[in-house]
């Protein structure tokens, strides 16, 4: 490669870039998604492997210009979001499928009537919030987006940006839930 910046090799189009990143950390980073949330090897090479095609995308696109963390914690983020996102699809087959054994059993219809009354709730009491920190923890604890992108997407100035505005706007929704007079 002609530079060590891993970013500008990938700019270049450097064939060779993402085959060395891909290897680099290939064995740390698959041993880590095993480990940390119990799949197996294939899977985890396929989060590998989705990760790497993302970090170009992002690259390419001018969406990522400079990590403000090492590329192995980068790569472990967009990692980490992609296989939720593949649970959460997963889990929602799973469910679809089996939806018709769960219609014949009352007290799971009961459940899903208090869980769909607590989330209703739920989403009630967000709305009473600013449309920025509404927006902002929907898309961190609902839809799992990393600090990096909220600030992209929210035009926040960088992540410890949106971190900071996390707090304050968890702090809110915390007194609305306290001062709340019913049970969620």
């Amino acid at each position: 490669m002609s530079t060590t910046d891993p970013i500008q090799n990938i700019k270049s189009n450097s064939s060779e870039a993402l085959t060395t990143i891909y290897l680099d950390y290939k064995e740390e980073i698959t041993e880590y998604y095993q480990l940390k949330y119990g799949i197996d090897e294939k899977m985890a090479i396929d989060i590998h492997s989705d990760a790497l095609i993302v970090l170009r995308q992002n690259v390419i696109s001018g969406r990522l210009v400079e990590l403000s963390s090492s590329l192995k914690t980068y790569l472990i983020s967009v990692g980490k979001n992609i296989l939720f996102k593949k649970l959460r699809k997963r889990r929602e087959e799973v469910m679809e499928r089996n939806e018709i054994d769960l219609i014949d059993y009352s007290t799971d219809k009961l459940t899903d009537l208090m869980i769909g009354e607590r989330d209703r709730k739920i989403e009630d009491l967000l709305k009473t919030l600013s449309q920025k920190c509404y927006q902002l923890l929907k898309l961190r604890y609902f839809e799992y987006w990393t600090y990096d992108a909220i600030a992209e997407e929210l035009d926040f100035t960088n992540a410890n940006s949106v971190r900071a505005q996390e707090l304050r706007c968890r702090g809110k929704f915390r007194n609305r839930v306290i001062n709340l007079n019913e049970p969620l």
